[in-house]
């Protein structure tokens, strides 16, 4: 039933196919009467009243024409990327756009029918409460011109917008332990579902210090790559802990903490063979040093091993040993092998004395 000007006119359901009535330049809604056209229409009929001198209600249907057709899209607001991501945890909208002073209907997720009125210039921005971490759709089921009433049933208008994580560390890096003179590495492998590019930074931390950033010189190479080289790292680095940072455009993600261990080179040490004859100093004793790595020799050595022997100048002849001992170092440990001294006659000249009688 509608109310116009004091009259009372009956509007069946037989004769009118619109729930939206205008009268004048003011629309209203009349309330519901027959249903929407067919799906898949993009205009519903309008019923319009025009006033006669008498003041009796006249209506006419007429359909709505283009001028008076509205229409509305929807797309991610760019508070995402290019992907129409957002970070996990981040704050989701969309923008829609439209006639001016349009009413947008559409649902979020599959459920309600919700609302919103665009501006003046055919804009409007839904924002969805609280935190978002799951994937978020935005569906628009029809928008309604408020000046017209015409009315547009919307197929298949939706956006989407898809969660994008830290990133995910699909492979830890693992403790190294090497022996003196090899290359130690750490290796981390990691995804990402922000389409975008990681970028890794290894740190280290030395006894109770604090995590610092590793950068490219001396021991070590690729710092912000996914594999931290280390060449030729000392004993004296051993218990040092590293991890990596691994980051994309939602922030980062820290692996584990692996050690390194490096353990001494066992160096080989052999007295080297001497002799001499009865009653002769000794002579200087030696020793020969095998395993050494890295360019080192005797001179890097905290501590040369020596050679030593119990025989002096006036042992007899025969064979002694000759002890090598003495080594110490932070990168090497130790390991002797004996030689011998020799020790030979001495040759007496002998000549008979000339005599006369």
């Amino acid at each position: 039933m509608v109310v116009a000007t004091g009259t009372s006119l009956n509007l069946g359901s037989s004769s009118h196919t619109s729930e939206y009535l205008q009268l004048g330049g003011q629309g209203a809604n009349s309330g519901s009467w027959g249903s929407l056209p067919a799906s898949g229409a993009s205009r519903q009929q309008a019923t319009y009243f025009g006033t006669s001198a008498t003041g009796t209600l006249t209506v006419t249907s007429s359909s709505c024409n283009d001028a008076n057709q509205t229409a509305a899209f929807a797309s991610p607001a760019n508070n995402g990327d290019a992907n129409n991501k957002i970070c996990s945890g981040g704050v989701a909208e969309f923008y829609l756009e439209g006639t001016p002073n349009a009413t947008v209907t559409y649902t979020l997720n599959g459920g309600s029918a919700l609302t919103k009125l665009l501006d003046g210039d055919g804009l409007g921005t839904v924002t969805i409460p609280g935190a978002i971490t799951t994937t978020q759709s935005l569906v628009i089921t029809k928008v309604t011109n408020s000046i017209t009433f015409c009315e547009t049933i919307i197929i298949g208008e939706s956006s989407e917008i898809t969660i994008k994580n830290v990133p995910t560390i699909d492979t830890e890096p693992s403790p190294s332990s090497i022996t003196y003179g090899a290359d130690a590495t750490f290796t981390v492998a990691a995804s990402t579902n922000d389409m975008g590019v990681l970028t890794y930074q290894w740190q280290e931390k030395i006894g109770l210090g604090s995590w610092t950033n590793i950068s490219n010189g001396g021991v070590y190479s690729n710092a912000t790559t996914a594999t931290l080289n280390l060449t030729l790292p000392t004993v004296a680095m051993t218990g040092r802990l590293y991890k990596c940072i691994v980051t994309n455009s939602c922030g980062n993600t820290e692996s584990n903490e692996v050690a390194l261990t490096v353990t001494q080179k066992l160096l080989s040490v052999t007295a080297d063979n001497k002799s001499k004859v009865y009653g002769q100093t000794n002579p200087a004793l030696t020793v020969s040093i095998t395993g050494f790595e890295n360019g080192d020799d005797v001179t890097d050595l905290d501590t040369a091993p020596t050679a030593n022997t119990v025989a002096d100048a006036s042992s007899a002849v025969g064979t002694y040993s000759i002890t090598a001992a003495g080594g110490a170092d932070a990168n090497y440990t130790f390991t002797y092998t004996s030689g011998t001294l020799t020790v030979t006659q001495k040759l007496l000249s002998v000549t008979a004395d000339n005599k006369s009688k």
